[in-house]
């Protein structure tokens, strides 16, 4: 993403754990002190609040249920303070036309809409883009219907002339794709429990399924194994790297062809920009001698 707030923590160059990022409440968020942290926000007291009173430890602030509160938005378009923003929706067909609510703070601060991947969410996704905000797609286990709606997105993303900034995971699938990139979906989307810790009120990790015995530190990579041992989809998908067992949550048993199809598309892509890219190359009879 090319706003450095809202992007994958990087990992420190020293000792070998992994750099972890608490995302929290606003209410329990008081206490982090200088640890970075991303700040969960669901009212108009947090939102102005932590607006004014981030610290250069806050790397983002989530904001989730506000896009109808238009005070908010002129709020932000005018407070001194430039922390980045996230703004989470819950329901894009209804809520997409109050994406231009964010069209003045995206020129005062750092800003990114997270669209969950629900019918109606290609408006969504056409408005932000028309408006040059960044966008996060947040896909859980698509139904018929929303897996249309996805192939359509991802035609728009690839040939709509308006399309110049960055949508996830688009962006990521074809990174990985050429080989220009090594992060998984499960980064991509900022998903990652060993990465992204999303805390609830108590500081405990929420993980993204109830599964006996699970970690955050090995949440993902144990639940892609498991897939592969229980001989399902992932053991022989050409995703399986990328995606490592996203899809399969919460239903293990759910059937990944549709999402296939998806992303094979966005491969497709990537093999016809590396082509492209290399028939411009400067072939060597075409070079000057020293």
């Amino acid at each position: 993403m090319d706003q450095p707030p809202l992007t994958e923590p990087a990992v420190p160059d020293s000792g070998t754990a992994r750099y972890e990022l608490p995302i929290l409440p606003a209410a329990s968020a008081g206490g982090m002190g200088s640890e970075d942290c991303v700040v969960v926000v669901r009212n108009l007291g947090e939102f102005h609040h932590w607006l004014r009173q981030a610290t250069p430890a806050v790397q983002w602030i989530q904001v989730e249920g506000l896009l109808d509160q238009p005070e908010a938005w002129i709020d932000a378009a005018r407070a001194p303070n430039d922390v980045a923003l996230d703004v989470v929706m819950s329901d894009p067909l209804v809520e997409y036309p109050m994406l231009y609510r964010l069209v003045d703070v995206h020129n005062a601060r750092g800003l990114r809409v997270t669209i969950p991947l629900r019918t109606g969410f290609l408006k969504a996704l056409r408005l932000a883009a028309a408006l040059h905000l960044p966008v996060r797609l947040l896909p859980q286990q698509p139904d018929e219907e929303e897996l249309g709606e996805l192939m359509e997105a991802i035609h728009f993303y690839l040939h709509d002339p308006m399309v110049d900034t960055p949508v996830e995971f688009f962006h990521s699938a074809l990174g990985w794709s050429t080989g220009g990139s090594i992060t998984d979906l499960w980064l991509a989307l900022e998903r990652d429990p060993a990465v992204f810790q999303q805390l609830d009120d108590a500081g405990k990790p929420l993980l993204p399924a109830d599964r006996p015995g699970a970690t955050a530190e090995t949440f993902v990579s144990d639940h892609i194994e498991q897939l592969r041992r229980d001989r399902s989809e992932c053991a022989t998908c050409s995703w399986s790297a990328f995606c490592r067992g996203y899809f399969k949550l919460p239903d293990p048993g759910y059937s990944c062809g549709g999402i296939v199809k998806a992303l094979d598309l966005l491969g497709a892509a990537a093999t016809e920009i590396a082509t492209e890219i290399g028939d411009f190359a400067p072939q060597p009879e075409d070079e000057m001698p020293n």
